[in-house]
């Protein structure tokens, strides 16, 4: 009589523990990945900075390719600081030998 207790209080346990698990396994989900609001925002942040840069690049695509053999020179930097500036960018040259165009816009 007493194993059969012990039996059956062990077999209460273990439901209550299985039950807990399940419920776990419910709430918490099957390791999916959901994208949430921020991330997608952040996509679409990024989509946009990308889709900016591909325009600006195309302001300065004609002297890129006039001058390709030649781009780490001072004389092709000039011309593309002076294509950004004409579209209305502000540019200036990593090396800082050319004055920043358009300052007042940052």
């Amino acid at each position: 009589m007493k194993n059969k207790k012990i039996f059956t209080g062990n077999y209460y346990i273990c439901k209550k523990i299985a039950m807990i698990l399940i419920v776990l396994i419910v709430f918490t989900g099957c390791g999916q990945n959901r994208i949430t609001e921020k991330e997608e925002k952040k996509e679409t942040v990024e989509s946009e900075m990308n889709a900016e840069v591909k325009k600006t690049a195309q302001t300065f695509r004609s002297v890129y390719m006039k001058e390709k053999s030649e781009l780490n020179t001072l004389k092709a930097k000039r011309k593309i600081i002076n294509c950004l500036e004409e579209k209305g960018y502000a540019a200036v040259d990593c090396d800082n030998q050319i004055d920043m165009v358009n300052r007042e816009k940052v």
